[in-house]
């Protein structure tokens, strides 16, 4: 009843027709036009196979409603399904399958009487489950099917980045052959070069493995100089090279050759012959075939290291030289200026070193000596002498005057260096002024050898010569003698008068130098003449000796000593009105001492000699008889308590 009545107002909108047969021709005309119209539109708007099967799907539609009962088109809406899925449309298939199951249910209602309805509705039912397990399996299908694509897709892209990155690899594996082989050659070359370098190189060279000390190749030169033979080197290690006492300082150091790139030192080596040479060493790191190795590089300094050395020593010896001659010494460069002085140098001058560092020579020289010093040294400092000597003056701190005797000579450092003058200075002060005092002694001497020949001239004149003359007459007289008895009396005036001349020829002699101090010696001379001076002056005289030796003195200390005695001695009778004096000599290993004292009315020593007497020459004669032997005289007087000499002379070698 339902279904009828649905269809009856599906095909008679406005009542019941008057015929039926009408009424279903009608109804087959309005769904033929509407399905035609709808498939229009939609293939307008959407596509040809989409249209196609929305047409599908309305004729099934019709068909539903025309067939006779007991037909299923509905069952065919799962066909339509299956093949909606093949639209580009993504949600087409569900649009086809909710229609379709719309239209089943709308078939049920609207299809003809006669089916049973529950036969009918589960038919539909059925075909609503199969159009949507159809979707299901069909949406399923597609996805796996996209994914299949997709994948697909996916392994070809990766196929083609693969091929791609295989031809790139291909192409790199071509392009690192080629290097590769480059290298090798290249690295067959350069081992080649290193060989050639390594064996021909002028230094002894070896390779050492840092681990176990143990040489791994060593080069030609060091075989050659060191005597052993290549294979003798590969069996030893770095320490068999060495002689044993430097082994632990080797050992000590391996540590710090093992985490520096590069060291180098100083050592010792041994050759196979035994000698021990000085070597520098210079180590460089580098690994070899995976091992850690060090290749040394040597330089046999032996030669050079014993020159160093010996120059060095050279160097200390003329410094030590230098610094402790007692001489002074000082180097001048090219400018005259003095860059090194020694102490005594200073010394000599009363400077310190360092203040005559800086100064010129011509600072310190005397204006009366400097042109002919400059002239000499400039010839030295530019090549034209190789030395000179001179005795100049030189200035001292104090505005003094010394005298040296100074000798130049060139150095040069360096063959094509610059030449430095060295001077070397003795002080010759006390030369100059023994040399001044015995001008002046020899002068003196030559005065008094004059007014001791006019004194030998007078008394010969005046004694021996008129006694000589009395002995002529008196010879006469006694040659005209007539008888023994008268010539007896005159022989015994002329025996007389012989020997008057007899004393006074031996008085005269002893004035020139007494036989006694040529026969006996210092001692007894003065003895003697101790005993003399009583008788000549009646003055006691007292003289002690202590000390002098058996042997005797040298003639000159001898005769100085004497001389200044008895000069002493003299000026005791003539200028201080003496009662006694006494004379001491004391000898020592390396002086004599002579002491004579007088109780006299003495002098002011400082004041000029009052009230006695002036100091004449006889004074100044003492002091330089004394200065000619290196000896010195002290004089110690006052007035009224007499007059004391000290007399002191070094011995020595040739005085």
């Amino acid at each position: 009843m339902t279904r009828a009545f649905f269809r009856s107002r599906l095909n008679c909108p406005g009542g019941a027709p008057d015929n039926p047969l009408d009424g279903e021709g009608n109804g087959r005309r309005q769904w033929s036009q509407v399905v035609l119209a709808s498939c229009a539109r939609y293939a307008q708007r959407g596509g040809l196979f989409e249209g196609v099967l929305i047409a599908l799907i309305l004729g099934l539609f019709v068909l539903d409603l025309e067939l006779p009962l007991g037909a299923a088109p509905e069952f065919l809406y799962a066909g339509v399904v299956y093949f909606s899925l093949w639209s580009s449309r993504r949600q087409f298939p569900l649009l086809v399958t909710a229609g379709c199951t719309g239209l089943t249910l709308v078939g049920f209602l609207l299809s003809p009487a006669g089916t049973a309805v529950w036969i009918d509705l589960a038919n539909r039912f059925f075909a609503v489950v199969l159009l949507w397990i159809t979707l299901e399996l069909g949406l399923a299908r597609r996805e796996a099917h996209q994914a299949l694509r997709e994948s697909h897709a996916e392994l070809e892209r990766r196929v083609r980045q693969r091929t791609s990155e295989l031809s790139h690899a291909v192409d790199s594996l071509q392009d690192e052959l080629l290097q590769r082989t480059k290298a090798e050659r290249l690295l067959a070359e350069s081992r080649e070069r290193y060989r050639l370098l390594f064996d021909h190189a002028p230094y002894p060279m070896w390779i050492v493995d840092l681990d176990t000390l143990a040489f791994l190749d060593v080069n030609e030169t060091a075989v050659r100089h060191y005597g052993y033979s290549r294979e003798e080197f590969l069996r030893m290690t770095a320490k068999d090279i060495r002689p044993p006492e430097d082994v632990p300082r080797f050992l000590e150091a391996v540590p710090l050759a093992q985490d520096s790139p590069r060291i180098e030192g100083n050592w010792r080596h041994r050759k196979k012959d035994g000698s021990i040479i000085d070597v520098e060493l210079g180590l460089y790191s580098f690994t070899i075939d995976g091992w850690r190795a060090r290749l040394a590089v040597v330089n046999d300094v032996t030669e050079p290291t014993r020159i160093t050395r010996e120059l060095k020593e050279s160097e200390e010896r003329f410094r030590r030289i230098f610094d402790g001659a007692p001489i002074g010494m000082g180097i001048v460069g090219s400018d005259c200026r003095f860059l090194k002085v020694n102490e005594a140098f200073g010394e000599m001058l009363g400077y310190r070193p360092p203040e005559l560092i800086g100064r010129t020579f011509g600072e310190i020289t005397h204006p009366g000596d400097l042109d002919a010093d400059l002239r000499l040294a400039e010839e030295v400092l530019r090549g034209a002498r190789r030395s000179y000597h001179i005795e100049k003056r030189y200035r001292t701190k104090a505005g003094g005057v010394v005298w040296g005797q100074l000798t130049v000579t060139a150095l040069r450092y360096r063959e094509d260096g610059p030449i430095f003058a060295l001077g070397m200075v003795q002080n010759i002060t006390e030369r100059k002024r023994a040399e001044a005092m015995r001008e002046r002694l020899v002068g003196k001497i030559m005065v008094a050898q004059e007014d001791e020949r006019r004194r030998i001239a007078r008394d010969l004149h005046d004694g021996i010569g008129q006694t000589l003359t009395s002995l002529a007459v008196g010879l006469r007289s006694l040659e005209e003698a007539r008888a023994m008895e008268e010539a007896a009396p005159q022989a015994k005036t002329l025996r007389r008068i012989a020997a008057e001349a007899v004393d006074e020829v031996r008085r005269i002699a002893r004035g020139l130098r007494p036989s006694v101090l040529d026969d006996l010696g210092l001692a007894e001379a003065v003895r003697q003449y101790a005993r003399e001076y009583r008788r000549a002056h009646g003055i006691a005289a007292d003289v002690h000796v202590d000390g002098l030796a058996a042997d005797r003195l040298p003639s000159a200390v001898e005769t100085t000593l004497y001389r200044i005695i008895q000069e002493a001695l003299t000026n005791a009778a003539r200028h201080a009105a003496a009662r006694t004096v006494s004379v001491v000599l004391h000898g020592t290993a390396g002086q004599v001492k002579a002491v004579i004292e007088d109780d006299g009315c003495g002098f002011d020593v400082d004041g000029g000699g009052a009230p006695c007497r002036p100091p004449g020459l006889g004074i100044q004669s003492m002091h330089e008889r004394a200065a000619l032997l290196n000896g010195t005289v002290a004089i110690e007087s006052s007035p009224g308590k007499g007059t004391s000499v000290y007399v002191q002379i070094p011995l020595r070698e040739g005085a």
